[in-house]
C-alpha cells in the first residue's frame, strides 16, 4: 500500500471512530437527561464510569491508528 493509500485509510478509520466517540457521548447525555433524574438529580459515580470506560477506549484506538 502506498503513502497515499494508508494516510486515505488511517483517515477513514479515524473519522469512524470520532464518529462512534461523538455517538458514546450522545449516549451518555441523553442517559444523564432521562427521567430517571427528574425527581433525584444524582448520578451514581459508577455508572458514569461505565458508560465512560467505552469511549475511552474509542479514543485510545484511535491514537494507536
Amino acid at each position: 500500500m502506498n503513502y497515499i493509500k494508508q494516510l486515505e485509510f488511517n483517515n477513514r478509520a479515524l473519522r469512524r471512530t470520532v464518529v462512534s466517540a461523538m455517538e458514546e457521548i450522545t449516549d451518555l447525555r441523553v442517559y444523564l437527561e432521562s427521567s430517571k433524574f427528574y425527581d433525584d438529580p444524582t448520578v451514581q459515580t459508577k455508572d458514569v464510569e461505565n458508560r465512560i470506560l467505552p469511549l475511552r477506549m474509542l479514543l485510545l484506538e484511535a491514537l494507536n491508528i
